[in-house]
């Protein structure tokens, strides 16, 4: 999981108004079980499935 939107994850990113503007340099996620210890396999991939940058990929709450 990235931190930072990028065009292979989200090509539409670049049609976003101020994505040139704030272009930021790539952050690599820390994993969410080294934050989450106690958070287990079903929560954390949940939570993931709800932190997708791409909201063609992000779960919705039907889904959910």
């Amino acid at each position: 999981m990235r931190r930072t939107p990028n065009l292979e994850d989200w090509p539409e990113v670049v049609n976003l108004s101020e994505y040139e503007k704030n272009k930021m340099d790539e952050i690599k996620a820390v994993p969410l079980g080294e934050k989450l210890p106690r958070l287990d396999h079903d929560g954390l991939d949940l939570l993931e499935k709800f932190l997708q940058l791409n909201p063609k990929k992000r779960i919705t709450a039907k889904e959910a």
